[in-house]
């Protein structure tokens, strides 16, 4: 949900490479969004005739819409999905189960992720950091 609000708060301003670049997301990626989401709107509109699927700009999801979008991206990839741990699981402050690993994961220092603190996220890669963790 936080990459879609900021799709649609680059889309708000034309996609503005200065403004992209100071929210932390790539240029070039938000083309690309915008090239993708333009194409699959004009195949759902080639196969609903009469259904306008493509509009000039997107609208925020309802909370009813944002839930299901949470479940399928949390069903769709199951396998890269990480469970934030509860204290009274022995969780330490920002750990998360990933899939099969033992170890515990944690969202990078300077992801906007570590202020909200999400019970559930859906990455795309994991990495090892040497990074030393201060109590």
């Amino acid at each position: 949900m936080v990459l879609l609000a900021g799709v649609l708060a680059a889309e708000r301003i034309n996609y503005c490479p200065q403004f992209c670049v100071g929210a932390g997301l790539r240029p070039k990626a938000m083309q690309e969004i915008r090239r993708l989401r333009r194409q699959l709107g004009a195949e759902v509109e080639r196969l609903l005739p009469g259904q306008e699927v493509v509009r000039q700009g997107l609208e925020e999801p309802s909370q009813e819409q944002a839930r299901l979008l949470a479940q399928l991206l949390l069903a769709g990839s199951p396998d890269t999905v990480a469970r934030r741990v509860p204290q009274e699981e022995g969780g330490e402050k920002g750990a998360y189960r990933a899939g099969a690993m033992e170890q515990p994961c944690y969202i990078h220092p300077a992801s906007v992720l570590r202020k909200a603190a999400p019970e559930w996220i859906v990455y795309q890669e994991l990495f090892r950091s040497e990074e030393r963790r201060v109590g």
